[in-house]
């Protein structure tokens, strides 16, 4: 069975600009690349007529590479989701899911379904798969309704309310989250966090539509040692592991389950041994993760102890391809019975906050 815990926002980033451990309250750049287990059976886009694997977006009746951060303009991405100088070969196409064979290498036929494969927008691709991935959402205490962005901060929170990572706005009498408007919100949100490299922080622009701006730190180097960052893990080894790319540093990501273990003996994981390389459902980056429990439906992943109920959050979660995922809030009333379960103070504040 699996604990009954959520990991505090634990999961690593996914890119530089997020910190090597990301607090409950930070906000993702691109929320769902790390935070949920990547089934390959991905819902077909408009016009598709085959199920293309994770990290790959449709095109007609083709799979085609994503590639996170998106390549350059004199770059094409690759089946290996890593960017190449130069232009895409005829028939850069991934095996679908169908079963059947991958289309025969040559020029992609003209046809008036899109865009031609050198004319596809990366980002778009990219976000149309994230677009598809689960919302990582979490209860937490927050005004169920508000008449003020003030009435929306998280109470208790190290970070001030207003300040990045407790920044909302209120809509219409509901809280949304806000990203980031300021270089100097930034410098302080990584002071709190007490990173290595605060001052260099910056507002970046988040590249898909609907995501608020965020705060990282893009370094630049000659060489992949030059981006690492102090800290308890060793550079080259994930989280700390980058490589150089047109002088600008990318976040690596994880390669190999050995990778992780290693990772997770660094940090003083209990286990190392249950720690594994994950790759995400959009883009070309793994994660380390503890692995999921075996499933064949929801309810086998539920902890009997729990004095929250099987399929409540906190003891709610789905089955993906024979493994466990924890799974987010789901609404007000789904976090006022998780609260209620742990009789925790104030329990009618409870709000389900997406991220």
């Amino acid at each position: 069975m699996v604990a009954d815990y959520l990991e505090g926002g634990t999961a690593p980033g996914v890119y530089l600009g997020m910190p090597k451990t990301l607090p409950l309250l930070s906000l993702a750049v691109l929320a769902a690349c790390s935070s949920s287990s990547s089934d390959p059976g991905l819902t077909p886009q408009a016009n598709c007529t085959v199920n293309c694997p994770a990290g790959t977006y449709c095109d007609g009746d083709r799979c085609l590479p994503i590639c996170a951060p998106p390549c350059g303009p004199n770059e094409h991405c690759g089946t290996d989701n890593v960017c190449h100088p130069g232009t895409a070969p005829d028939g850069n196409v991934v095996p679908h899911l169908d079963g059947g064979p991958p289309k025969k290498d040559g020029p992609a036929p003209v046809t008036d379904s899109g865009p031609k494969p050198d004319t596809l927008d990366p980002n778009k691709a990219l976000c149309d798969c994230l677009a598809q991935q689960p919302k990582a959402a979490y209860c937490m205490k927050q005004a169920v309704t508000c008449q003020t962005a003030a009435d929306c901060c998280i109470p208790g929170s190290t970070i001030p309310c207003g300040t990045y990572g407790n920044t909302f706005t209120c809509t219409a009498g509901t809280c949304v989250r806000a990203g980031c408007g300021s270089k100097s919100e930034c410098v302080s949100y990584a002071q709190i966090l007490q990173q290595a490299e605060a001052a260099a922080w910056d507002c970046h622009s988040a590249i898909c539509p609907g995501v608020p701006d965020y705060c990282g730190l893009i370094k630049s180097c000659t060489t992949a040692s030059d981006c690492c960052v102090g800290g308890n893990v060793p550079c080259g080894l994930y989280t700390n592991h980058y490589t150089c790319d047109s002088g600008t540093c990318a976040f690596q990501g994880c390669l190999s389950d050995a990778e992780c273990v290693s990772y997770a003996q660094a940090v003083g994981v209990p286990d190392p041994s249950t720690y594994v390389c994950q790759k995400a459902a959009c883009g070309n980056t793994g994660n380390c993760m503890p692995k999921p429990a075996p499933c064949v439906q929801p309810a086998d992943c539920c902890n009997p102890s729990s004095t929250i109920p099987c399929g409540v959050y906190g003891n709610r979660y789905r089955c993906e391809s024979g493994g466990c995922v924890y799974d987010s809030c789901t609404g007000y009333q789904d976090c006022q019975s998780y609260a209620a379960a742990l009789q925790l103070p104030d329990a009618s504040q409870y709000n389900c906050i997406v991220y």
